[in-house]
């Protein structure tokens, strides 16, 4: 799954590379869904179970944990104990799903839905009960049966009950089930069809004549098969489905599933009755059924499984290049992985409404809008390349998550981990002009490093394409690919652990193993800096966590291996590469060559995860080889000591001066990767700078001097056979060239506004965005306005976005109120949008803090909206704060945390997390603004 995260569709800065790219995984970002994970009992739990909160983030979809006591307000402990073993914390094994047939009816008239399920079950342990998953549904008790599965026997039902909390439906039967027996569960139930964008929905869209049509949808991960039907929610309750739906096709002439359709019926009251082929084992996150009116296009993969692109009827030419990604990727998929596609069929839906950036449900794959249609001409080349980025990642799901699936969801990193790191093997392929992995550093590495250097990170949280990335180069691509194909041939159609993906590298990595390596990323917090000091022909190598907070430091007896990792260190000495794995503490290198004079730099290529500390000498021979002779490194190598530095500096490791005196290079820099980091890092000064007038006018001045000899070469004209990454570069360049009040930048932009809003000159697509952000905030309520008009009467979700994230700019202040207010009116911003435009405003420093105190006022209806079934909410808190660094500041988040502790949600790590930012924020102030202020009066005076 990706998050609407990652976050193309977040922060209001086009020029910030990587945050609002960052795997728009569940984007992601990249943003945490809450499950409550319930360890396995068969006993009766008298008083309460212990309780597992997982929280999963998709950026890349993490998965944050912490133990606590779960009280069950409103059950006695009498009741519990006439339930038997109901009030278990996770659901029990004796009784096991085999099938569903389902049959459902959603009626876009009434907006409810109703239907019926035969589960056929296998019973592992005798037992009376049978407790399964049931979410705001009324289910007819009296309409409950359990017979055999030759039906020759029926049991009576004695007693019901439901916990609304645990979303648990609990049935008690007339005598016991037996063991190596198969009986069928009938149960009918009915619900509304909200438009929560969870669970059983609806969803709706404007059609070329400005009519309104509905369609009903699904998102069911992590937890949400039980709020459109009784079932076993847990991932390794695999089982088979069958579905039957009902439409009216007076409105819908279309139904989808998992599964092609075999035949349809027509009632006698003229409602359509789809039958759908039985799917292959799988979980229940991964059902999917649609009801809708959409228009398809289709083509073949090279095995010949057909794929399917389905959009609103005006909308369909914008599924062509949709189309055309996804065949040439699928294909290359079976290729790679060696295991053919399973299903004779896959569809790809553009979904109106939709909370995320995409989810993998087998065979059924749906989209938020912007990330499947591509219209040429409106949409720009990062959308091109945004799209095919996130069908690559859903289809490398088809086989990472779908076809092996993890046993529970702390192992919920195989599938995103594997799914970001395949989707740039899989857009790479697509177009190798994107020079996919060249940005993998700046997109997703970098990302997760900042992320994982919180004390309150998770062991596997953002990182996992990283490290995956880290043993590819360990490893080799060969062995990679071959442990990978094992592991998929072994477990396919099951559920595994990350042990045994382990077991399988190792198996093909000999004498690696892998195992012993990899257990030490994945089960403890966080990543290592790597201390360097040179003696001779020696390297002294030592390890520690990495915090950029180093007051919250990290306790040796929480992690199984003492924050000690098993690094594959690449060392470059004047480009001659050395390998070394540090397994201790503290170790020493020996290395012939170093008895000669030259440059070293660790971390080859930036392909390991950790961040590189050198000794004085080792920063200032690096600071001179950029200075003189910068191509003498490789690119990736140059982004990479621009971001260690600043970060190092964070942390009170090196000076901020070695990470600034290193910026000075960039004026003949012409490659993208190294900007990109370098203006992510300096945004993060511009943060910390903003209120102190005479700093940030000092900062403006150097950044303009840096960029005004980029900004000269690249100007606003693409020239023949120039690469996607030169484009990218002059794009984010011109981006903040704008915001820092470049005068001819400026001006150019401000001539190409007004030209659209008066003579209605079209604006190419690259340069919209940077153009209407030039109009809002350096026009007036006109401009602002204008905007708006267009994003009402827009139809294309990309460009209606663009719009959006420009808006949050102006600096009138009558307009970030009225825009505020509009944030959450659905009628006017659709809810899928809102946090994105909330968050677009906090990182306008003139609305900053009034947004802060917006969401806080209306703290309730957020949570309401998006504090379970979304990931939105955290990625509220995390872009709300992120620029905060007082101690008012703290206190103030503090205590509005504590108030609102019981309505986080989705939002509880998010909130500790953005506690820590800003204390390591306030610690940044401390250490180093003061020598940035100096360093910059020095080199400007």
């Amino acid at each position: 799954m990706l998050t609407s995260h990652q976050n193309q569709e977040y922060g209001s800065r086009t020029c910030i590379v990587g945050e609002e790219e960052h795997h728009k995984r569940v984007s992601y970002g990249v943003a945490v869904r809450q499950l409550r994970c319930r360890c396995t009992r068969t006993k009766v739990a008298a008083t309460g179970g212990i309780v597992f909160t997982f929280l999963v983030c998709i950026t890349l979809l993490s998965i944050f944990y912490q133990p606590r006591i779960d009280q069950k307000p409103g059950i006695s402990n009498q009741q519990k104990e006439n339930v038997g073993d109901w009030n278990s914390t996770r659901l029990s094994t004796d009784v096991r799903p085999d099938s569903y047939v389902l049959y459902m009816h959603p009626n876009l008239t009434t907006f409810t839905f109703s239907g019926w399920v035969n589960i056929t079950v296998s019973v592992t342990s005798n037992t009376n009960n049978i407790v399964l998953h049931a979410q705001n549904l009324n289910i007819s008790q009296e309409k409950i049966t359990l017979t055999t599965k030759d039906g020759k026997k029926r049991l009576g039902v004695i007693k019901t009950d439901s916990d609304p909390d645990e979303k648990e439906y609990f049935i008690q039967f007339s005598e016991a089930l037996n063991a190596k027996q198969q009986y069928v569960l009938h149960m009918e139930f009915s619900g509304l069809l909200r438009d929560t964008m969870y669970g059983l929905y609806n969803s709706s869209y404007k059609n070329d004549k400005g009519e309104t049509r509905y369609l009903a949808t699904t998102q069911f991960e992590a937890a949400h098969a039980r709020a459109a039907f009784p079932c076993f929610d847990e991932p390794s309750f695999k089982a088979k489905f069958s579905l039957s739906m009902v439409r009216d096709p007076r409105m819908h002439n279309v139904s989808l599933f998992n599964m092609p359709k075999k035949s349809s019926e027509t009632l006698a009251n003229g409602l359509v009755v789809d039958h759908f082929e039985e799917s292959v084992k799988m979980s229940s996150y991964l059902v999917a059924f649609i009801v809708c009116d959409f228009a398809k296009i289709t083509a073949n993969s090279t095995g010949g499984t057909q794929v399917s692109v389905y959009a609103p009827p005006h909308l369909i030419s914008q599924a062509e290049y949709a189309l055309d990604v996804a065949s040439k990727v699928l294909s290359y998929y079976e290729e790679f992985f060696g295991v053919a596609f399973p299903l004779p069929k896959q569809d790809l839906v553009a979904i109106p409404d939709f909370s995320a950036g995409a989810m993998e449900n087998w065979g059924l794959i749906t989209y938020r809008m912007t990330a499947i249609l591509y219209e040429e001409g409106v949409s720009d080349s990062s959308d091109k390349e945004w799209v095919a980025v996130v069908i690559a990642h859903e289809l490398a799901h088809q086989w990472f998550g779908n076809l092996v699936t993890m046993k529970w969801w702390n192992d919920l990193w195989l599938n995103e981990g594997f799914a970001t790191f395949v989707e740039y093997l899989g857009s790479d392929h697509y177009n190798s002009r994107w020079h996919m992995f060249d940005q993998f550093f700046l997109k997703d590495a970098r990302i997760a490093l900042g992320r994982d250097a919180l004390s309150s990170s998770h062991p596997i949280s953002a990182k996992g394409a990283s490290i995956i990335r880290m043993l590819d180069s360990f490893i080799g691509r060969d062995r990679l690919r071959k442990g990978l194909t094992a592991y998929l041939k072994k477990y396919q159609y099951g559920n595994a652990e990350t042990s045994d993906l382990w077991h399988e590298l190792t198996e093909v990595s000999h004498p690696v193993d892998v195992e012993a390596v990899m257990n030490t990323w994945t089960n403890q917090k966080g990543y290592p800096v790597v201390h360097v000091t040179r003696k001779g022909n020696q390297l002294i190598l030592s390890q520690e966590r990495f915090l950029l907070y180093p007051k919250a430091k990290a306790k040796k007896k929480e992690s199984p291996y003492n924050y000690i990792w098993q690094i594959p260190i690449t060392i470059s000495f004047q480009g001659q590469i050395s390998k070394k794995l540090l397994t201790k503490e503290e170790d020493t290198v020996v290395l012939p060559l170093l008895t000669r004079p030259g440059w070293l730099k660790l971390n080859h290529e930036q392909t390991g995860f950790y961040r590189v500390n050198y000794d004085e000498e080792g920063w200032s021979q690096l600071t001179r080889i950029l200075l003189q002779n910068y191509t003498a490194l490789p690119t990736a190598d140059r982004a990479g000591l621009l971001e260690d530095a600043f970060n190092l500096a964070r942390a009170n490791l090196v000076n901020i001066t070695t990470a600034l005196e290193m910026t000075q290079y960039l004026r003949g820099e012409n490659e993208f990767v190294p900007w990109g980091v370098t203006l992510s890092n300096m945004l993060y000064l511009y943060d910390m700078l903003w209120g102190n007038e005479q700093a940030f006018n000092l900062y403006k001045k150097y950044m303009l001097s840096l960029m005004d000899p980029q900004i000269k070469r690249l100007g606003w004209e693409r020239q023949p056979n120039e690469g996607h990454l030169a484009n990218l570069m002059r794009l984010k360049i011109l981006s903040l060239a704008v915001e820092l009040g470049h005068n001819e930048t400026v001006s150019r932009a401000m001539k190409m506004f007004n030209d659209w809003m008066l003579r209605d000159k079209p604006i190419r697509a690259d340069y919209r965005s940077i153009v209407y952000k030039a109009g809002v905030s350096k026009g007036g309520e006109r401009e602002w306005d204008f905007c708006w008009k267009k994003y009402l009467a827009e139809s294309n979700d990309a460009e209606k976005k663009k719009l959006l994230i420009a808006m949050t700019f102006t600096k009138n202040i009558d307009k970030l109120s009225r825009y505020l207010q509009y944030a959450l009116d659905p009628t006017k911003i659709k809810k899928q949008s809102a946090i994105q435009v909330l968050a677009g405003m906090s990182r306008n420093h003139a609305a900053t803090a009034l947004v802060l105190a917006y969401v806080k006022q209306n703290w309730d209806i957020i949570y309401e909206r998006y504090g379970e079934g979304s990931f939105e909410i955290g990625r509220l808190i995390e872009k709300t704060t992120q620029t905060l660094h007082t101690q008012r500041d703290y206190v103030q988040l503090k205590n509005f945390f504590k108030a609102n502790a019981e309505k986080l949600g989705t939002g509880e790590v998010a909130s500790k997390q953005a506690l820590e930012s800003i204390k390591a924020n306030i610690f940044w102030i401390k250490n180093c603004q003061d020598a940035t202020v100096t360093w910059l009066q020095k080199k400007l005076s």
